[in-house]
């Protein structure tokens, strides 16, 4: 790096932070500077001072669970640092140079900033606050236990439990809670409305992320959307407009809104799938004027991308009409949202979305999914059931890993993650090939393979050499399109069953569609043999 960068990154480093009583990185990281500076790259394997100060640093951005700081970069602080890069909308590699670094410190920077305030007031968290009543002690507790990486939830009970209670409180739980000191379902409902109220993951656990805001609201300033409400003062601004904090509802009265608009999210959905943050076009920008006509606070720009705003919108919805405050739009949510609105639109026909494959494309391998995977249910035998829980785990705990490979090759994430469970049972040291181990050369076919020892790498490769099929039927990261992601899956595994006019287990295994069939090795097809795996469409249907 250059002198002048160099000054330009501890310029950045040092912003605002001699308001603060955070001490600046260039003295809490210097270590980790210093080795991003000249150029190092920290990555698995790696260790020292650098790696030490990485692991800190990740466990103040919140990093769960909490990273031992011993200086060794190992598999925890890789899947934190993952984390932490999938999050930030970086390329989640795992590796930590100076991209990462600047996303950390504006992170970390945007935190501290937060806390800049009088320091009499100082959120009201250990010191004394201007709000009546007030205790010099209150959220002493709390802070100590998120400090220590305590994550609080259901079940949880102690002083600390006792100070979020009160805190939810004054941050305007509804009904009040009986600050007992007990985590039951009282606090765990207001914990979630909360997180849904101010953007956050909505699972109603307590750690350093839903501290950090809750710190921020009691402090009187929460910044939503670009704009910043005084809680005190009773000035909103949003987007640079002032309004009176009396409460308005700008909820559109049942059938006001325009014949037609919706059209394409009832489009969209028809085909099974949901409209979700990345998702972008003419049905985003329907979703984002139905926000905002159902009352949507901030109102959204309605410009077709789904972002951070339209998920909170989507949140608010859910949470007011009594929905899984999930961010997702999906079927139950559209229902809820054209009963509320008074939504009027056709229903879909048959022939296609704008966005499934032409009709050169719709040969019989998707047409025949079109038709089948309309009529399928569930049918989860017992364990395909503890198959399809631990499946849901792998896709929880794994997800940024197959949205990386998904950014980087086109097909949906949950079709990569739904791949990965067939061929490999979601084991991340197996080829998405065919399952065999990584760091060897394949035995099956595909055999002419190069050597992989990166789950990530061999899953691009694996999928890049699927290109023509990815684009026989136009898909894409955020495609919706069921037909198409199932026509996909059965060319990937190859078209034997096809062939034969017979219903492949690798898609339609745990559904109503498969009754039984199996092809036991190659070219022997015994009719009694009923796969227990799950097949694609039923662990889609699971994760959607």
């Amino acid at each position: 790096m250059d002198a002048s960068k160099s000054r330009s990154v501890q310029m950045n480093i040092n912003r605002n932070r001699s308001a603060s009583n955070v001490q600046p990185m260039s003295q809490t990281a210097s270590d980790l500077l210093r080795a991003v500076e000249s150029g190092q790259v920290l990555k698995k394997g790696s260790r020292g001072a650098a790696v030490k100060d990485l692991q800190r640093l990740l466990n103040q951005a919140g990093a769960s669970p909490t990273l031992t700081t011993d200086g060794q970069f190992g598999p925890g602080t890789e899947r934190a640092l993952k984390s932490f890069q999938s999050k930030q909308g970086l390329s989640a590699d795992g590796k930590f140079g100076r991209q990462t670094l600047a996303a950390l410190q504006k992170a970390l920077e945007g935190a501290s900033t937060n806390n800049t305030t009088n320091p009499t007031t100082n959120s009201g968290f250990g010191t004394s606050t201007s709000r009546p009543g007030s205790s010099s002690r209150l959220g002493n507790n709390l802070r100590r236990a998120v400090d220590g990486g305590q994550i609080l939830r259901n079940g949880s009970s102690g002083a600390a439990v006792k100070d979020l209670q009160m805190m939810l409180n004054r941050a305007g739980a509804s009904p009040a809670l009986t600050a007992d000191g007990k985590f039951g379902p009282g606090t765990e409902r207001a914990l979630k409305s909360f997180q849904s109220k101010h953007g956050l993951s909505v699972d109603g656990k307590f750690g350093r992320q839903t501290f950090a805001t809750l710190e921020q609201v009691l402090s009187g300033n929460t910044t939503t959307n670009g704009g910043t409400t005084n809680n005190t003062g009773g000035t909103t601004t949003n987007t640079g407009g002032t309004t009176n904090n009396t409460p308005v509802d700008n909820t559109t009265t049942p059938g006001s809104v325009p014949a037609g608009l919706g059209q394409s999210i009832e489009n969209a959905l028809h085909f099974g799938g949901s409209i979700k943050r990345g998702s972008g076009g003419e049905s985003v920008e329907e979703l984002q004027k139905l926000l905002n006509a159902a009352g949507a606070s901030p109102q959204l720009s309605t410009d077709g991308k789904f972002g951070p705003g339209t998920e909170r919108g989507i949140r608010q919805f859910q949470e007011k009409h009594g929905l899984v405050a999930d961010g997702k739009f999906g079927a139950k949510t559209w229902a809820k949202m054209k009963s509320v609105l008074g939504v009027k639109v056709e229903a879909p026909k048959n022939t296609g979305l704008d966005h499934v494959p032409g009709s050169a494309q719709r040969d019989s391998v998707y047409t025949d999914h079109e038709r089948d995977f309309q009529r399928a249910g569930m049918n989860l035998s017992r364990t395909q059931q503890s198959s399809m829980a631990s499946f849901k785990r792998n896709w929880a705990n794994n997800r940024h890993r197959y949205e990386s490979v998904s950014r980087q090759t086109g097909i949906p994430a949950e079709l990569i993650a739904a791949i990965h469970w067939r061929e490999a049972s979601g084991r991340f040291d197996r080829y998405l090939h065919q399952g065999d181990p990584l760091g060897r050369p394949a035995v099956h076919v595909p055999r002419n393979i190069p050597v992989f020892h990166n789950w990530e790498k061999a899953a691009v490769h694996a999928l890049n050499m699927k290109k023509s099929i990815r684009n026989r039927y136009a898909l894409s990261a955020d495609s919706q399109d069921v037909a198409a992601m199932l026509a996909y899956a059965e060319r990937y595994n190859g078209l034997g069953y096809h062939n034969k006019g017979r219903i492949s287990p690798y898609v339609y295994a745990g559904t109503t569609v498969y009754k039984g069939g199996k092809y036991v090795r190659d070219g022997v097809y015994d009719p009694n043999h009923k796969d227990q795996q799950l097949g694609v469409l039923a662990m889609l249907k699971a994760i959607s």
